[in-house]
């Protein structure tokens, strides 16, 4: 029985792990992103290169968005290792 506080672990609930949903949710977000570059990358000036951006920019983080995509860089919405 799991009470207030209290951790019950059940079986399989489709994710795999603790933390399963996150992973999951990146792994999305990735390949979605680069559906996304498949058909609009004009150039490889940031390949290999990745942004993290955690709030407020100039430019705005669509536009950096764009840029990464445009020129076959990586964009990321959360911070992994």
């Amino acid at each position: 029985m799991g009470g207030r506080g209290q951790f019950r672990i059940c079986g399989d609930n489709g994710w795999g792990s603790l933390g399963g949903y996150m992973n999951a949710k990146i792994q999305k977000l990735d390949q979605q992103f680069e559906a996304k570059k498949n058909g609009q990358q004009i150039s490889s000036l940031f390949d290999k290169v990745s942004i993290y951006v955690t709030g407020y920019t100039i430019p705005s983080s669509d536009d950096l968005k764009k840029l990464m995509v445009e020129h076959g860089g990586k964009f990321h919405l959360y911070y992994s290792m």
